[in-house]
């Protein structure tokens, strides 16, 4: 699985691209190492705190194949109506031409439509059942308006990206 950042960040704060090495420090926070050698990005050091009293951001904390779809967990409780509400999960499949030449085009771009949503007991696992699963093609997600159980915190990050190089028996 691969979570594609936005450049929101954490708490407001504006991450900068290019990210190639993280270190914790001892006192928790982040430090994320950036280089802009051979690919687009920022030069330097960027450091993230946690900010007591400021909770737990609602967020995507994995994405797992199952035979008919994927589970989706969160970092907190999600709220059951948004939860359930098949507008809130956009899929999109295609592939990437492998070849000498660098970079590829999106290939055969599918829409692949939700077609049911399960929620877990502690509402912190959904779990979606899709049209069709294609082995050797990206799945896109981009999800809509979640929330968190108690209503007040938004979804950090809306877009994940999982690679499905074969299917589960």
């Amino acid at each position: 699985m691969c979570a594609i950042f936005n450049k929101a960040g954490t708490h407001g704060v504006p991450m900068r691209i290019g990210n190639n090495r993280l270190a914790f420090a001892p006192d928790g926070s982040l430090y994320l190492g950036q280089t802009d050698h051979g690919w687009l990005g920022s030069r330097g050091i960027q450091r993230l705190r946690y900010k007591p009293g400021s909770g737990i951001p609602l967020d995507i904390l994995d994405m797992k194949l199952t035979p008919t779809g994927f589970n989706l967990t969160f970092t907190q409780p999600v709220d059951e109506a948004t939860a359930r509400d098949l507008t809130n999960y956009h899929f999109r499949s295609y592939y990437y031409e492998y070849h000498r030449a660098y970079g590829s085009p999106q290939m055969d771009v599918q829409l692949v439509p939700v077609s049911a949503v399960q929620l877990s007991a502690d509402r912190k696992t959904v779990s979606l059942t899709l049209g069709e699963l294609k082995s050797s093609r990206i799945y896109e997600l981009t999800l809509g308006n979640l929330q968190a159980n108690n209503g007040q915190k938004k979804l950090m990050n809306r877009l994940v990206c999982y690679t499905l190089n074969r299917l589960m028996k």
